[in-house]
């Protein structure tokens, strides 16, 4: 959704309409070389294989945040994992998490106007098993440090 003033939407709209005409003749070119490799089904089984193991482990990890009273919300596709948070300010929380070594995107690039859910999105396509286990200890030691005390371990 774009919104802004009628002139700049109209031109932006023309300048879409203009790029989504087709794609360039050697990237359809492409596409059709490997949709049609012979071994192209059993790279697109292996790829979901690894992703949903690595979703598994990330959701798993994660579990151990419900104490702080963050929520996993289960997906059935896709590269992303939404963990819902206590309300907070989640852009601040995503640079704290980045000054740590974790990209996450917060929740508030997605709503327009009014503050939405506080929530972070999590990919778990680029990372080993280890890699997100050790990711999610470091989300937890961020948020331990942001929790009440009274609220931290459900105490």
């Amino acid at each position: 959704v774009v919104s802004g003033p009628e002139a700049w939407v109209d031109a932006l709209i023309k300048v879409k309409q203009g790029a989504d005409l087709h794609f360039s003749v050697p990237v359809q070119a492409m596409l059709l070389g490997l949709l049609e490799h012979p071994d192209f089904d059993a790279h697109v089984a292996k790829v979901s294989d690894l992703y949903h193991g690595r979703y598994q482990v990330l959701v798993k990890a994660l579990s151990a945040l419900e104490n702080y009273g963050c929520r996993t919300l289960p997906t059935q596709g896709g590269m992303f994992v939404w963990l819902t948070l206590p309300d907070c300010d989640t852009m601040a929380l995503a640079y704290r998490l980045l000054d740590q070594g974790i990209a996450a995107v917060p929740s508030d690039v997605f709503y327009s106007g009014e503050k939405g859910q506080s929530a972070l999105r999590l990919n778990f396509t680029n990372a080993t098993p280890d890699k997100l286990e050790q990711a999610v200890m470091r989300l937890e030691s961020v948020l331990k440090s942001l929790a009440p005390k009274a609220a931290v371990g459900g105490e």
